[in-house]
């Protein structure tokens, strides 16, 4: 369980969150270990628009392919609240509620959606000593929201130098 405050640029948008996740993990083998995990994540802000709540399950594996080497994949499903920003001239958001915040200025304004949204992780992790790594991380996030089909895509790549105390 973790539960903390995520601070944004403007009041509205701060949070208090809660994450509770649960995982089961099981080794196959010496190098292989696969797990599962149901995870929810609740989050509430001053302003509703940026108050969410979101459920993800996920399955996946870890593969030691020697001493120094090791490669993470996962999938998962999740559902729940999505913001995203539009243009009060999008034709396919009339009759959408309209929170105008001043963020992006002009007639941009935030809506929240509900989602289906599909994840994809993989990672390659290097050792470089007892207390050092580095990773090469790939995500990936599929977005469809229920009452308007609009999609979005959210892809991250990242590259981390771990170092453990």
């Amino acid at each position: 369980m973790e539960l903390g405050r995520r601070f944004a640029s403007t009041s509205t948008r701060t949070s208090n969150f809660g994450m509770g996740k649960l995982t089961f993990s099981q080794r196959i083998n010496p190098s292989l270990r696969w797990h599962a995990s149901a995870e929810i994540e609740r989050h509430s802000a001053r302003r509703a628009v940026f108050s969410t709540t979101r459920h993800v399950f996920r399955i996946g594996g870890d593969y030691d392919l020697n001493e120094n080497w090791s490669a993470s994949v996962s999938i998962g499903h999740g559902k729940g609240d999505l913001v995203s920003w539009c243009r009060l001239s999008f034709p396919e958001f009339l009759g959408t509620t309209q929170w105008l915040d001043g963020i992006f200025g002009g007639d941009w304004f935030p809506y929240q959606t509900i989602s289906n949204t599909t994840l994809g992780h993989f990672s390659l992790l290097r050792a470089l000593g007892p207390n050092r790594a580095m990773a090469v991380s790939a995500d990936f996030a599929k977005s469809v929201g229920t009452g308007k089909p609009h999609t979005y895509f959210n892809d991250i790549y990242s590259l981390q130098y771990i170092h453990a105390f």
